[in-house]
C-alpha cells in the first residue's frame, strides 16, 4: 500500500491495477469518470477503472495492491459498485486517521500502525463471513505479501500452489480480478516509490524498479496516474509512505 497526502492537480483521465480509496481533509474535490462528474468529499475505485481527480484542498489517497488480502477484501466485498463512496466502517476511522496525521498529531510510523489495525480488522471480519476464495491463491497472496519487496515470477508461485504456470494465472485473476502480469507492473511501479530521494537516473531508476527502460517506465506510469514521475518526484505538495520507507517531493 502507497498512501499519499496532499492536493491533486492537472492530472490526466487514468486508470491503475490498485483500489484507490481519496478522502477530502477540509474540502470536497472533483470527481470524473468515463460517465460522470461530481463533487465528493470520499471516492473508492476498484482496480482499472478510469478517473481522474482534482482538488483544491488536501486529500489522502490510499493505493492499495488487489492481490493483497486488503485489497482483495476492498474489490471483492466491500466496494459494490466499479467506483463509488467508501463505505461507513471504513471511512470513519479513515478520515480520523488521516486528520491526525496531517496535523502532525501522530506521527507516519504510528499512522502506519493504526492504519493496519484497522485494514486487519477488516480483513479478519470479512474473511469470516465471506473466504477469500480459493485456498490456493489465498497462499499466493500470502507469499507475495511475504515477499513483497521483489517481483515474484509465475512459474514460482505456481510452483508454490502445485499447479500448472497457464492454470495459476488463470486461476489468479478469476480470483483477484487482475492479471498477474498487470500485477506484476503495479508492484514495479510501487517498488520506484521506495527509491525517490535517491541519486538514480530515471534510467537507473526503471532498471532498478524491473523496467526495461525508462521509456517503458514513464509511460507506465503516467498511465496509472496520470502524471509523469519527474512531475510527482519533484512536487513540493506530494508526501507519501509505504511499508518500507517515507518519501517527501
Amino acid at each position: 500500500m502507497t498512501v499519499i497526502l496532499g492536493q491533486i492537480t492537472d492530472n490526466l483521465l487514468h486508470q491503475h491495477y490498485a483500489v484507490q480509496l481519496t478522502v477530502a481533509l477540509n474540502e470536497p474535490f472533483e470527481v470524473i469518470t468515463a460517465s460522470s462528474r461530481y463533487r465528493a468529499s470520499d471516492f473508492a475505485a476498484k482496480p482499472m477503472v478510469k478517473h481522474q481527480l482534482n482538488s483544491a484542498g488536501s486529500v489522502l489517497v490510499l493505493l492499495v495492491n488487489p492481490a493483497s488480502r486488503f485489497g482483495h477484501t476492498l474489490s471483492k466485498h466491500l466496494l459494490k459498485e466499479d467506483h463509488s463512496a467508501i463505505p461507513e466502517q471504513l471511512l470513519t476511522p479513515l478520515t480520523v486517521l488521516a486528520k491526525q496525521w496531517h496535523q502532525q498529531e501522530i506521527s507516519d510510523q504510528r499512522f502506519l500502525e493504526l492504519l493496519k489495525q484497522l485494514t486487519d480488522g477488516l480483513v479478519h471480519t470479512c474473511s469470516f463471513k465471506q473466504p477469500l476464495g480459493d485456498t490456493r491463491i489465498s497462499q499466493a497472496l500470502d507469499y507475495i505479501e511475504r515477499y513483497h519487496e521483489r517481483v515474484i515470477p509465475a512459474t514460482e508461485l505456481a510452483d508454490l500452489t502445485a499447479l500448472s504456470t497457464s492454470r495459476f494465472l488463470h486461476l489468479f485473476k478469476h480470483v483477484t480480478g487482475v492479471s498477474y502480469r498487470r500485477m506484476q507492473l503495479w508492484l514495479r511501479l510501487m517498488a520506484s516509490f521506495d527509491l525517490v530521494g535517491s541519486t538514480l537516473t530515471m534510467t537507473q531508476l526503471a532498471h532498478s524498479s524491473g523496467f526495461a527502460d525508462s521509456a517503458h517506465y514513464c509511460r507506465t506510469f503516467k498511465e496509472c496516474f496520470g502524471y509523469t514521475p519527474s512531475a510527482v518526484f519533484k512536487r513540493s505538495e506530494f508526501e507519501s509512505i509505504t511499508t518500507n520507507k517515507k518519501t517527501t517531493g
